[in-house]
Order: C-alpha cells, then sequence, then structure tokens
C-alpha cells in the first residue's frame, strides 16, 4: 500500500516521525586538540593514499597505482 505521497506506509512514517537531535560539536578551531588532529589526518591521507596514488603516462599504455 502507498500513500498519496509516492512513498510506502513504512517509509512514511519515517519520515513523519519527530525530530531527533543526531549531533552537536561545540569545539573551537581554534584549540590545539583541533590542530592536532587536522595534522595527524591530513599527514596520514599523505603517506596513505596521496603519495601512492600516480598516473602514468606513457606513449603506449595510461597506468595509475
Amino acid at each position: 500500500m502507498e500513500k498519496q505521497g509516492g512513498l510506502p506506509n513504512q517509509a512514511q512514517k519515517f519520515v513523519d516521525g519527530p525530530e531527533k537531535v543526531v549531533g552537536v560539536w561545540r569545539r573551537s578551531r581554534w584549540s590545539w586538540s583541533f590542530w592536532w588532529r587536522t595534522i595527524v589526518t591530513l599527514s596520514l591521507y599523505y603517506w596513505l593514499l596521496w603519495r601512492k596514488n600516480q598516473i602514468t603516462v606513457t606513449t603506449r599504455r595510461i597506468t595509475q597505482r
């Protein structure tokens, strides 16, 4: 059974249900812990992903590592 809006009854109940708070963040970007986490995250990204993601173009082929 579908409602007039086109969603099944179960999905419509989910959409019409009460609003719930998922999360609240109150940390400042100027705190030491924010910058520490940012530097660690970007360093991990560089060492694990970006440095190894390379595209090589030659006269015969294109390869990606």
